[in-house]
C-alpha cells in the first residue's frame, strides 16, 4: 500500500474509532461523524506543533513513569483539540485517556482485520525519525555489522517456525540464497552467559552454570546480576573483545568489550557508558505520540493472551500448567513486547549513527519457551513480531551512512519436558539432603523471577543518561540504587557466605553441588568416606542422569545407574551413563572438569530419547544447562559469500574466532551487501545476485 493511500486508510480508521467510542466513552460527545475527521486531523496538527514543547517540559515524568506519562500528555492533546472544535467535546483528563486508548486499541484491532501492515508504517515513521536526527553527512563504503541474538532458539524450533510461516522476512533471506544457515553447539555448559561470553570474548572458561558457588570468596554467582555479569567481563576481557572497535552492546549479558552499552548487565553498574552521550533512541519509545499508546496496547494483548493460553492448558489437563501463572503474563508482556520495541529503537538509532557493529539480543522467545514449552505453537508465533522487526531493520540499513551486514543467530536452544519435582515429588536439594542422610544443611539460591531483572535493567539505564531526565531519575530512586544498578522486586538472594554447609546450584537440568566446609574440591574418594550413601543414592534415582566426580585415582569419572565412564582415558565399565547424551558429551564434561569452580559433584538429569524430553531442576517446561536433547543446540545464519566454519563448532568461542575472520576479510575485500527489501511499502524481498 503507498504512504498516501496509507495515510489516508489510517486517518479514516482512527476517525472511526473516535466515533465508535464517543457513545462508550463518559465524557466524550461529537457532533457528527464530520468531527470525527477533522478531531484526527486536528490532534495529528497539534502533535507535530505542540507536543515538542510538552516533551521538554515533562521528560523526567515520562522517565521516571516509564512511559505512562504519555497517556496523559496524548490525553492533554486530545483537550486541546477540545478547546479548537466546537464539535467535539471531551469533559476531563480521565475521559481523554480512555480515548487515547480506545483510538489505539481499535486501531490495532482494525489494521489486522484488514491485514494492513501497521506495524511496518510505525517502523518507517521510527526510521523516518531518526534519520533527521542522527544520519551523520559523511558516509563510508566500508560494510558495518549487526548481530542479532535471539536467546535459546534452537536449529529444529527455527525451522519449525520457517515451515509454518511466521518468519517469512527471513524466510526471504534464505530463499534468495544471499544467506545461508549454519548449525552449530554451545557445549556446556548451555546457558546464555557461557554462550555468549565464548561469542564476545573468544573464551568463557570458569562460567560453569548460570548459578554456581565460589568457594574462594564464599559466595553465589548468579549470571543476571549486574556483580556477577561485571565480574565475568573482568575475568574474561582483554581488551580483544568483539565489539571493542566503537561497538555497541544492546540486552546483553556481557558487553564484549563495546564502548557503547545500553541495558547490558555487565555495564550497569557506575561504570561510563555510551548511553550517556547516546540517549534519544533510549527515550524515543517513551516520546512519541503514539508509540508508548501502541505499545501498551500490544503488552494488554500479548498478557491477554497467555492468560487465554493458560487456561487452554488447564482444560486439556496439561501436566504442566502451573509454570505460566503468577505474574508471568506480566513478564512476558514485558519481555516480548516492551523490550523487543525498545531494543528494535537502539538498533536502529546505533545504524543510522554509522556504529560498526552491533550485538543485540532478542529475549522474548526464550521467556515463553520457558513456559510453553520451546515446540509449543504459543512459542514459535512469538518469532512473528521479531521477523517484522528484521524487516526494520533492513529499512533502516538503506538509510543508514554504511552498507551493512546481517548475522542472526542463537546462543543455544532448550529441551522440554515435566521438571524433576513435577516427577517425583521434591526437588534436587530434597534428593541431596536425604542422600547425606540428614548430616548437612542442604540450601541452594532460590530461583528468581527474571522479570524484575529486565525493569531494573530499563530503570538503571535511565539514570545513566547525562540529560535533566538521567539527573531527576537518580534523585528519586537513590534509596533503590546500589552501585548504579536500580534494584525493585522481591529481596534478593544475598551474596555473603551461607550458614549451610552444602549449597546446591541449579541451572536447568544441571544442577552442581558444593561442600562449603572444604576449600579445595573433593574427590570422590573423601566423599566416600564422609556419605556413603551419596552417590550412590544420587545415581539410583531414575531422574538423575549421571553424576560427574574427580577421582584421586582415575581423575574425572562420569556415574551412573549401570556404568562407569572413566574420562581420562574414555574406558567404559557396564552402561556408558553418556550414551544417550552425544558423542561430544565426554569432550565437553572433559573441559568442564577443569574449571576451578565447579562444583564437588556436576548432576545431569535423565534425558528420555524416546520422548525427548529431560527432567529440569527449576520449575520451567523448557529448560537449558546441561545435556540432553535441543539445549545445545544453536545456528548462525549469515551471508553466504562469508564461508561457513572448516569444522563443526562445538564451543560458542568457535563464533568469535568465525566472525573475526569474516570482518578481517571483509577490510581486505570489502563487498556492499545488496538491499534486502525493495523500496516501498510491501515489504517484499527481491533476490538480487551478490557480485564479488
Amino acid at each position: 500500500m503507498h504512504l498516501a493511500r496509507r495515510i489516508v486508510v489510517i486517518w479514516a480508521i482512527d476517525a472511526l474509532a473516535l466515533w465508535m467510542l464517543a457513545p462508550v466513552v463518559t465524557g466524550l460527545e461529537l457532533s457528527s461523524w464530520v468531527w470525527a475527521i477533522w478531531a484526527i486531523a486536528v490532534i495529528g496538527l497539534l502533535n507535530a506543533l505542540v507536543r515538542p514543547f510538552l516533551l521538554v517540559v515533562t521528560l523526567p515524568f515520562t522517565v521516571l513513569t516509564l512511559g505512562l506519562f504519555s497517556l496523559v500528555l496524548n490525553a492533554i492533546i486530545v483537550l486541546l483539540a477540545d478547546l479548537v472544535l466546537p464539535g467535539l467535546q471531551v469533559a476531563d483528563l480521565i475521559s481523554a485517556i480512555w480515548t487515547v486508548l480506545g483510538i489505539a486499541l481499535i486501531n490495532t484491532i482494525v489494521t489486522g482485520l484488514l491485514s494492513i501492515n501497521d506495524d511496518e508504517s510505525f517502523y518507517r515513521n521510527v526510521i523516518l525519525s531518526f534519520a533527521r536526527r542522527t544520519v551523520p553527512e559523511e558516509r563510508t563504503d566500508q560494510p558495518g555489522l549487526i548481530i542479532v541474538e535471539i536467546d535459546g532458539l534452537s536449529e529444529r524450533a527455527l525451522n519449525m517456525a520457517l515451515e509454518r510461516g511466521y518468519m517469512p522476512t527471513l524466510a526471504n533471506w534464505l530463499g534468495s540464497e544471499r544467506f545461508q544457515m549454519t548449525p552449530w553447539e554451545c557445549g556446556l555448559p548451555s546457558q546464555t552467559s557461557s554462550s555468549q561470553a565464548g561469542i564476545l570474548y573468544g573464551r568463557n572458561e570458569n562460567i560453569p552454570a548460570f548459578r554456581w558457588y565460589e568457594k574462594k570468596d564464599q559466595r553465589w554467582m548468579i549470571s543476571n546480576r549486574p556483580w556477577a555479569a561485571a565480574e565475568i567481563h573482568d575475568r574474561l576481557s582483554d581488551g580483544t573483545g568483539l565489539l571493542v572497535n566503537d561497538g555497541s552492546s544492546l540486552t546483553n549479558l556481557v558487553s564484549g568489550d563495546a564502548p557503547h552499552s545500553a541495558m547490558t548487565m555487565s555495564s550497569l553498574l557506575d561504570r561510563p557508558g555510551a548511553m550517556r552521550q547516546r540517549s534519544y533512541g533510549y527515550y524515543l519509545l517513551f516520546l512519541n505520540p503514539y508509540s508508548f499508546s501502541r505499545t501498551l496496547v500490544l503488552m494488554v494483548w500479548e498478557a491477554i493472551r497467555e492468560i487465554g493460553q493458560y487456561w487452554r492448558e488447564r482444560l486439556r489437563r496439561s501436566p504442566f500448567p502451573h509454570t505460566r501463572g503468577g505474574i508471568f503474563p506480566i513478564s512476558r508482556a514485558v519481555t516480548n513486547v516492551f523490550l523487543r520495541e525498545l531494543n528494535l529503537y537502539l538498533l536502529i538509532e546505533d545504524m543510522l549513527s554509522g556504529t560498526p557493529i552491533v550485538y543485540s539480543t532478542f529475549l522474548g522467545y526464550d521467556v515463553v519457551a520457558h513456559h510453553a514449552g520451546p515446540l509449543h505453537t504459543d512459542s514459535l508465533r512469538t518469532l512473528q513480531h521479531f521477523d517484522e522487526g528484521l524487516a526494520a531493520l533492513d529499512r533502516a540499513a538503506r538509510r543508514a551512512p554504511r552498507p551493512y551486514q546481517f548475522v542472526l543467530l542463537s546462543d543455544h536452544g532448550q529441551s522440554s519436558g515435566a521438571t524433576f519435582s513435577q516427577r517425583y515429588g521434591f526437588n534436587l536439594e530434597t534428593l541431596v539432603d536425604r542422600a547425606l542422610d540428614g548430616q548437612e544443611q542442604v540450601v541452594g539460591p532460590p530461583a528468581e523471577d527474571e522479570s524484575w531483572a529486565h525493569l531494573n535493567a530499563l530503570l538503571s539505564q535511565a539514570i545513566q543518561v547525562e540529560s535533566v531526565a538521567g539527573r531527576t531519575a537518580r534523585r528519586v530512586f537513590r534509596r533503590r540504587t546500589t552501585e548504579g544498578y536500580v534494584e525493585f522486586g522481591p529481596p534478593r538472594t544475598p551474596v555473603e557466605h551461607p550458614t549451610s554447609e552444602v549449597v546446591v546450584c541449579t541451572s536447568g537440568n544441571l544442577g552442581l553441588v558444593y561442600f562449603t566446609d572444604t576449600p579445595g574440591r573433593l574427590s570422590l574418594e573423601e566423599l566416600t568416606v564422609r556419605f556413603p550413601r551419596l552417590i550412590s543414592t544420587l545415581v539410583g534415582h531414575p531422574g538423575i542422569g549421571f553424576v560427574l566426580v574427580r577421582s584421586s585415582l582415575y581423575g574425572p569419572v562420569v556415574i551412573g545407574r549401570q556404568g562407569i565412564n572413566y574420562l581420562e582415558t574414555s574406558q567404559v565399565d557396564g552402561v556408558d551413563p553418556l550414551a544417550s547424551f552425544g558423542e561430544d558429551a565426554g569432550d565437553q564434561l572433559r573441559r568442564l572438569d577443569e574449571f576451578s569452580n565447579i562444583g564437588d559433584l556436576l548432576i545431569n538429569s535423565t534425558y528420555f530419547p524416546q520422548a525427548d524430553e529431560v527432567a529440569a531442576f527449576e520449575d520451567l517446561v523448557g529448560s537449558h544447562g546441561g545435556l540432553g536433547g535441543d539445549q545445545t543446540s544453536a545456528f548462525i545464519i549469515h551471508p553466504s559469500h562469508w564461508s561457513p566454519p572448516e569444522k563443526p563448532i562445538r564451543n560458542s568461542a568457535g563464533i568469535y574466532h568465525l566472525i573475526q575472520g569474516w570482518l578481517r576479510n571483509q577490510e581486505e575485500e570489502p563487498i556492499p551487501p545488496p538491499p534486502l527489501i525493495a523500496e516501498g511499502d510491501s515489504g517484499t524481498a527481491v533476490p538480487e545476485p551478490v557480485h564479488r
